[in-house]
């Protein structure tokens, strides 16, 4: 999804409910809408021969290659270029400072959701559990480093329970250490695993 059209998926009856609220620190000069749309408020700025009119519009979100699934604006003022993350911005305007030991967290973990609905302040963990109920994290085959598959880990617990193999055993038929084997019939491992 581009910046054009994440502002563009939004319908004329959709955009009715859209309340905008002035950005933190850029007051007449842009503000946030719920909806996570920015725009630039209608303005005058000092320029070398007078002052210049600017008009104000939606600016459309772009991302970087660090933060592909998140989009980010320039906000400029007095001369001066701010890149800010929509998200904080919506959370900025409508619920306030980020609070210490917080970060921002997209309930739905899609960092192009930009809407105050799916946005709050929490915990790094909770994100994480989000992260976890949303199938985006990196547990079993998602994480990069995996051993297994779940079949693998259905086929231990079976052969533990239901074979009697030994831990060490199984270990060595899986080629993985027998610690690994013990991990996962304790629920350490792959818990979420049934």
């Amino acid at each position: 999804m581009t910046g054009k059209e994440y502002n563009n998926q939004f319908s004329q009856e959709e955009l009715e409910d859209e309340i905008w609220k002035d950005v933190p620190d850029f007051e007449g000069y842009y503000q946030v809408s719920n909806f996570g749309r920015v725009k630039g408020l209608n303005r005058y700025v000092n320029a070398p021969n007078g002052q210049r009119f600017i008009k104000g519009q939606i600016i459309k979100g772009r991302t970087s290659k660090q933060h592909v699934n998140h989009f980010f604006v320039d906000l400029k003022k007095y001369g001066t270029t701010y890149n800010f993350y929509i998200h904080r911005l919506v959370l900025l305007a409508f619920i306030g400072p980020c609070p210490e030991g917080m970060e921002c967290c997209h309930a739905d973990d899609c960092g192009w959701n930009n809407q105050l609905k799916n946005l709050r302040w929490d915990t790094r963990r909770n994100n994480q559990f989000d992260r976890e109920k949303n199938g985006k994290g990196n547990k079993g085959e998602r994480q990069g480093r995996h051993k297994l598959i779940e079949q693998d880990v259905r086929e231990i617990r079976r052969l533990v329970k239901e074979e009697h193999f030994t831990q060490r055993l199984v270990a060595s038929i899986f080629n993985i250490h027998h610690v690994h084997v013990s991990n996962i019939i304790l629920g350490k491992r792959w818990s979420w695993l049934e």
